[in-house]
């Protein structure tokens, strides 16, 4: 049922006479009172850019639709009250709506549900929260919210309970004392792919959650200010502690004066997955996180940004684990990535610190913590007291951990009051001495590896050894999970000595640095599908070039080590199988065009015309031909070189999948790197490109 050109004085008459679901359509001139809609007949109201001047007030059990309204007031009593029912309102335009002294001045939802589509609201005065939900639904899809001003919390929404879902929304220029944009006390809130700019606050620039559960994902923080928390601040409670997940989400350029440049954490749980943090800061601790609560950190990288006093990047005082992220040209003055200030328990792994600067602790500052250290690379970490790390009073293992590039006067760590043991690493173009411990300090090195010896190694520190390694070379350097550069390479070329050769404690042989035994799986990822992962490949973008790859005859470095055209050893491979023609070696490098395959004794092709024969091919008996090439016809029993690579198994790389740039796919699980150098160079002439990982 439609009715058409309802006059301003009946619309309370005509909302509450609809016997059946029904249409009213609005005249777009007039403006119209507020009424009650308290009908289980569904309503719907086209108001063509109708306005309305005073409130409406739900509580009937029915839905009602609003559409192309307009509300230009000042009130002394909510827009929308919802107590029950379902209320949607498309394309609203509410806006220069005063009530310095009204909570939910747009909205209060105590019941029902409300969905707003798209529209805007701008040019709202209110005492705290345009839109408070207690007990309600509130769901804003596409809705633009800019310049609401609260003189307390929440400038946009206040949550005190129910639910909160805002989806491809823009929240700009709001304030609020607590929660320029969001206040939540409890209930849920998610808020997906939206944007939250200029927002600012006293604690929490764009939102301050203290109750409840609240999850973020794909949004995009930036410019947002406060004295705590930039952008989020999940703060102290007197009710349950908050639960809060960050996935997938860009913080830009926020700024906290105090502490926290883009998040305070004081309470409860805090979880950052697949983020990125650029050029936050803060004027004290933590440019991109401080935490005092439990915090979680996966596969997030921090670039350039900067903290007065602790932690370029992270500052903690609480629980923290950090793996499979990347921190660069962050600085601070004590920790130019991760400042821990008698943090516990903290696990940092998997991770990469490229040119984080700090005057105490280029890359990590502890000062009474005892964090588990394993799997870390310092590219260029640069400090006057400790380039990768200062420790302070505390007592830390690390396992894994490559540092290249120079470190600055106190070495590689510095070590005050403090014990370190550092096992199954590299300490590579050093320019100081690699130790720099006062006389109540205990440091023990096993399995460590410095190449080439700098010119003051300092004392003749036991369990280190001067050893060549051969780095990866021929491309700007990157720190896979993330395409940001590292200005110095970290990972091993393939043929470098010190691969495969560290013996685990359990007896395993892995590589020595922060690439060798369990990595996280991220670094095995095959971008371009040459079968080579990330770390052995200097251009993940063109399979032609590789670790592995021959060396062509094309100008360029195909197999990553920093030279170009030079000599190797090689023989054809015409039926392109992966196993080379039986000819003597051809010394060169490979012409344009030409199969090749690296020369090896235990890969030689018994007919290099078919791609079926070759060594540990299928050989059927009966048939009059070899085709696995151990010289009789059909396979031989208890033949167990059916790959022609009997000293390790095969072992590939899996494809890449997820999302690349400031945050690849959560990376799980670990990989173990077990192949010996002389698998490895066997593996170089397969067909197939497989690189030692798992």
């Amino acid at each position: 049922m439609i009715w058409w050109a309802i006059p301003p004085v009946d619309l309370q008459a005509q909302v509450d006479g609809c016997p059946v679901a029904c249409t009213l359509e609005l005249e777009p001139s007039e403006v119209y009172p507020g009424f009650v809609y308290a009908s289980a007949v569904d309503v719907t109201i086209e108001a063509h850019g109708a306005a309305f001047a005073g409130p409406i007030e739900v509580v009937g059990s029915g839905h009602l639709t609003v559409n192309d309204a307009v509300w230009p007031a000042t009130v002394g009593e909510p827009l929308l009250s919802v107590e029950a029912g379902q209320v949607t309102l498309g394309n609203p335009d509410i806006h220069d709506v005063t009530a310095p002294t009204l909570a939910g001045a747009v909205l209060v939802a105590t019941g029902g549900s409300v969905e707003v589509l798209g529209g805007s609201l701008s040019g709202i005065t209110v005492s705290s929260g345009a839109m408070r939900v207690d007990g309600g639904a509130l769901d804003l899809d596409g809705v633009t919210v800019d310049a609401v001003l609260a003189s307390g919390d929440g400038g946009v929404i206040e949550l005190v309970s129910g639910t909160v879902t805002v989806r491809d929304a823009q929240l700009l220029q709001n304030q609020g004392a607590a929660g320029g944009a969001i206040r939540q006390w409890g209930g849920t809130l998610l808020v997906e792919r939206s944007v939250l700019t200029d927002n600012a606050a006293v604690v929490g620039g764009a939102a301050h959650i203290t109750g409840g559960t609240a999850t973020f994902v794909d949004s995009w923080f930036q410019l947002c200010t406060a004295a705590r928390g930039g952008a989020v601040s999940p703060g102290a409670s007197v009710g349950p502690a908050p639960t809060v997940t960050l996935t997938g989400c860009t913080f830009a350029s926020n700024h906290a004066s105090t502490r926290g440049g883009a998040l305070d954490h004081a309470h409860g749980t805090l979880d950052v997955s697949g983020c990125a943090f650029v050029d936050d800061g803060t004027d004290g601790d933590g440019g991109s996180i401080w935490s005092s609560a439990e915090l979680h950190v996966v596969d997030t990288s921090f670039a350039d940004g900067g903290a007065t006093t602790l932690g370029g990047a992270i500052a903690a005082i609480g629980p923290l684990t950090v793996s499979s992220s990347g921190f660069y040209r962050s600085v601070a003055a004590a920790g130019g990535a991760i400042a821990l200030d008698h943090a516990g328990p903290v696990t940092i792994e998997g991770s990469t610190f490229c040119d984080t600067r700090a005057g105490s602790g280029g890359g990590l500052y502890v000062d009474g913590a005892t964090p588990i250290l394993h799997h870390l690379a310092f590219a260029g970490p640069r400090s006057s007291g400790g380039g990768a790390m200062t420790i302070v009073g505390a007592s830390v293992r690390a396992e894994h951990v490559t540092v290249r590039g120079p470190v600055g006067p106190a070495g590689v760590a510095a070590l005050f009051g403090a014990d370190l043991t550092l096992t199954g690493s590299l300490l590579g173009d050093l320019d100081a001495a690699a130790f720099a411990a006062d006389p109540y300090s205990a440091l023990a090195l096993d399995g460590v590896i410095v190449w080439p010896q700098p010119d003051d190694l300092g004392a003749p520190w036991v369990g280190a050894a001067v050893a060549p390694v051969t780095w990866l070379s021929g491309a700007v350097p990157s720190a896979r999970p993330f395409d940001l550069a590292c200005a110095i390479e970290t990972r091993q070329h393939p043929t470098s000595a010190q691969i495969g050769a560290w013996q685990e404690p359990g007896g395993a042989l892995v590589d020595y640095g922060a690439f060798g035994g369990a990595v996280p799986q991220a670094w095995a990822l095959d971008d371009d599908g040459d079968g080579t992962g990330w770390l052995y490949d200097c251009d993940a973008a063109d399979p032609a070039v590789h670790g592995f790859a021959l060396e062509r005859c094309d100008g360029a470095d195909d197999d990553c080590d920093g030279f170009v055209d030079e000599t190797t050893a090689w023989v054809h491979d015409a039926d392109g199988d992966g196993f080379g023609a039986d000819e003597p070696a051809q010394i060169s490098c490979v012409p344009a065009g030409v199969r090749a395959v690296a020369a090896d004794p235990a890969r030689v092709d018994c007919d290099d015309t078919d791609p079926d024969v070759h060594p540990g091919a299928v050989d059927p008996p009966g048939d009059g031909r070899d085709q696995d090439c151990d010289g009789t016809d059909g396979t031989t029993p208890g033949d167990t070189s059916a790959t022609g690579d009997t000293a390790t198994p095969a072992i590939r790389v899996r494809a890449a999948s997820g999302r690349c740039g400031c945050g690849g796919g959560a990376p799980g699980g670990g990989i173990v790197l077990v192949a010996v150098l002389a698998a490895l160079r066997r593996r170089q002439g397969s067909g197939t490109s497989t690189g030692p990982l798992g």
